[in-house]
C-alpha cells in the first residue's frame, strides 16, 4: 500500500486485488478515510475467500446474506 507520485491516490494491492482510490473531502477527513483504508485493506480478500461458497450461490428472497 502506497501513494502513487501524485501524493493523492492511494494503491492497495493484495494479490488479484488492485485498487487505485482517492479521497474527495477535506484535508483531515482525507487521511482519516486513507488511514482506515490502508487498516482494512490487508483483510478484505481472506474474508472474501471465507464467503466464496455463500457468493456463488444463486440469490434468493429470504436467502443467506454474505
Amino acid at each position: 500500500m502506497r501513494f502513487l507520485p501524485d501524493g493523492r491516490r492511494l494503491h492497495l494491492h493484495d494479490g488479484p486485488i488492485d485498487l487505485i482510490v482517492e479521497a474527495f473531502a477535506e484535508a483531515h477527513a482525507i487521511q482519516v478515510a486513507y488511514r482506515a483504508a490502508i487498516k482494512r485493506f490487508p483483510m478484505i480478500l481472506d474474508e472474501l475467500c471465507s464467503e466464496l461458497n455463500l457468493v456463488r450461490q444463486p440469490v434468493r428472497p429470504g436467502g443467506p446474506w454474505p
